[in-house]
């Protein structure tokens, strides 16, 4: 059996993906280890260690969902956690849409018999790795539209990890 690490994310567009680099650059300070542009992404719902036949039944499980409608997150504050030691992208008003997506989302996992986090979703982007401090500046909220979600692998990778789509659905109905 194959076993793969994955999550379900919204997948940023090429500006927002600019926008999110171009911030974390003026964030980064010595020792702190920016996000690789390519791997910028709103986690939905993390699933960790999969095998293939979980991964197929979960496939056709989000085939059979019903449509949910595109999310819009208006990314506006810097939080640090400072347990992970990340400096990140949040919202002071997180989308409902967002919201029920990745409840919907978890729903359909758990009915599957697979163990999910239990914390309360709060969506974010991971600028900074590595951050010992808060860091505050002024930004132009970004604003993150997605008219898909995915299912993305996280690979190891010489240089730490690659995440790489491996499916997309669309949220247009």
């Amino acid at each position: 059996m194959i076993v793969k690490r994955l999550f379900f994310a919204l997948w940023p567009d090429e500006a927002v993906r600019s926008k999110c680099e171009e911030l974390a650059r003026r964030l980064l300070k010595t020792g702190d280890r920016s996000v690789n542009p390519g791997n910028l992404h709103v986690t939905l719902v993390f699933l960790g260690a999969v095998n293939d036949v979980f991964e197929s039944a979960m496939v056709q499980a989000v085939g059979e969902m019903k449509k949910l409608e595109p999310v819009t997150i208006h990314f506006d504050e810097l939080s640090f956690w400072r347990k992970p030691g990340i400096i990140c992208l949040t919202s002071s008003n997180p989308d409902d849409k967002a919201m029920i997506l990745a409840e919907s989302l978890s729903a359909m996992v758990s009915s599957l018999d697979h163990p999910i986090d239990g914390r309360a979703y709060r969506p974010h982007v991971t600028l900074i790795r590595k951050a010992k401090q808060s860091f505050q500046t002024e930004f132009e909220p970004i604003i993150w539209h997605s008219n898909t979600f995915c299912l993305v692998e996280s690979c190891s990778a010489p240089g730490g990890v690659d995440y790489r789509v491996i499916r997309q659905w669309s949220l247009l109905g």
